[in-house]
Formats: C-alpha cells, sequence, structure tokens
C-alpha cells in the first residue's frame, strides 16, 4: 500500500474505532452525558479524540503496572492542524455514514427552500434576446 493509501487506512480505522466508543460510552450512567439528542457536545468530544490522536499522545500500562501517558516533543507536533482535520473529519463522515442514518451526511447546505418575506430579483432565462 502507498503512503497515501495507509494514510487513509489508518485514519479510517482510527474513525471507526473513536466513533463506536463514543457510541459504547453513551450507554454507560456516567456518561449520560454524553446522549443521542446532545449534538453539539459529541461534536466537541469527537473534536478532542480527534486531536488527541493528532498530536500522537498515546496511553500504555495496565490496571496492576499502572499506566503510562505518552505526549509527543512539540517539534514533532508541527503538522498537527492537517492532521487533526483529517482525523475529524474521517470520523464524521463514519458517524454521520453508518450510525447517524437519519441524517445523512452531505458536505453541501440543504438547498434553499424558499421565504415569504425574502424580495427575489425577476428571473429572466439566458439565451432569450428580448428586443
Amino acid at each position: 500500500m502507498d503512503g497515501m493509501g495507509s494514510d487513509l487506512a489508518a485514519h479510517v480505522t482510527a474513525g471507526a474505532a473513536v466513533v463506536y466508543a463514543i457510541e459504547w460510552l453513551k450507554k454507560w450512567p456516567a456518561f449520560r452525558w454524553l446522549g443521542q439528542d446532545t449534538a453539539p457536545l459529541n461534536r466537541v468530544v469527537s473534536a478532542l479524540v480527534s486531536l488527541t490522536i493528532a498530536l500522537g499522545v498515546s496511553a500504555t500500562g495496565n490496571a496492576e503496572a499502572g499506566w503510562t501517558i505518552q505526549i509527543p516533543p512539540l517539534a514533532a507536533m508541527t503538522g498537527v492542524g492537517w492532521e487533526w482535520a483529517q482525523q475529524f473529519f474521517s470520523q464524521q463522515i463514519i458517524y454521520d455514514a453508518v450510525l447517524n442514518k437519519a441524517r445523512p451526511f452531505s458536505p453541501l447546505p440543504p438547498p434553499y427552500q424558499g421565504d415569504a418575506d425574502v424580495r427575489h430579483p425577476v428571473h429572466v432565462p439566458l439565451g432569450h434576446a428580448s428586443e
């Protein structure tokens, strides 16, 4: 697999893991604040987790020996903005496509439905010369 393909596979894999982990946490009583009807808060949590992944923060250990959190040096975090954007949007696309089927993902805003209070310019079809 080339560099771009492996990068995409890493983002999709991490994105899927995060999406399903957040869904799993929503079922715990301790995480009631992270519910189905708290979409803005859920996006903030997703953004923070994707930032943690983009920074390269990791944890190792176990319950008996304890846990260690590794934070890379500042020089290693220079490209974090682009990595964060890739990770966050891959998580959003996975969530919207797989778990949020009621509202499918669309990068475009919904089409304009019209508003009675807005004055619209007169429509003149192109290609017709008026004499």
